[in-house]
């Protein structure tokens, strides 16, 4: 077997080389591009849901116990209505004597 040595023009071997580090850069930028996420809005309409059951969960334990006492009172028809109570808070602090 004859082996012939070839004459290599070094201006294309460093074009070459050049050409694959720069192949080898751009792979470098693409992995440490991230990518892109997916994303998700609310309507209006949700976040005021939200907003609202938010608020709903602050309620105190105390406060839903008087809702319910309230509540059973009014289906056995033994909630009576404080009228002065009722007047003092809807009336607030009109001067009714001038």
């Amino acid at each position: 077997m004859k082996i012939e040595q070839q004459s290599v023009n070094p201006l294309q071997t460093n074009r070459a080389e050049s050409a694959q580090q720069a192949d080898k850069q751009r792979s470098v930028e693409k992995s440490n591009v991230e990518p892109q996420r997916d994303r998700a809005e609310l309507s209006e309409k949700a976040k005021l849901l939200a907003k609202a059951r938010a608020e709903l969960d602050k309620t105190s334990a105390e406060d839903t116990k008087k809702v319910e006492d309230l509540k059973e009172q009014i289906q056995q028809g033994k909630y009576e209505i404080p009228y002065d109570q009722l007047a003092k808070k809807m009336l607030g602090n009109i001067d009714l004597k001038g």
